[in-house]
């Protein structure tokens, strides 16, 4: 059950990957060509910014999802080198609980700002308010907290690799 749900979460992310570098790519093109004839949108360049953003997240949903996030790879290579697999197994799920319980507390610092820009944020140059901009940044987190918990509750790749060795 958790593989088909890693799966179908690792598919919304792929297909949003693809979507949003499409889009920024449309954009920027397209901004490029207009301003060759003197016509420009003030919302594009803001519009973009913001899919970088989204953009930033997704990658790093993918990423701690399969532990290709930034990590000092010393110990985990010792381990493996060693033999020490069962070691390795541990270590590995200490640094998804790790990834859960930092992606949650940026996820609550992200909502807190999302309220704070919801009470005092005005409407921005893209029609929207700023709260909707803002509302990023707890969704990116929740969206990495989620991916971490489903990596972190998956144990079927490890205990095969644990008891084949």
């Amino acid at each position: 059950m958790i593989r088909k749900v890693e799966k179908l979460t690792d598919d919304f992310i792929s297909t949003g990957l693809v979507i949003v570098v499409v889009t920024i790519l449309g954009f920027s093109v397209a901004s490029i060509i207009l301003r060759w004839f003197n016509l420009s949108f003030s919302w594009i360049d803001p519009l973009v910014r913001h899919l970088v953003f989204v953009l930033a997240f997704f990658g790093a949903a993918m990423a701690s999802g399969k532990s290709r996030h930034i990590a000092i790879e010393i110990l985990p290579k010792f381990l493996e080198n060693s033999g020490y697999k069962k070691s390795l197994f541990v270590l590995n799920k200490f640094i998804s609980l790790c990834t859960i319980v930092g992606a949650t507390w940026l996820f609550a610092s992200g909502v807190q700002f999302y309220n704070v820009e919801k009470e005092y944020g005005r409407l921005s140059s893209l029609g929207v308010h700023t709260s909707v901009l803002v509302g990023i940044i707890p969704a990116g987190f929740a969206l990495i907290f989620w991916r971490s918990l489903l990596a972190f509750l998956d144990f079927r790749e490890e205990e095969h690799e644990l008891n084949n060795n």
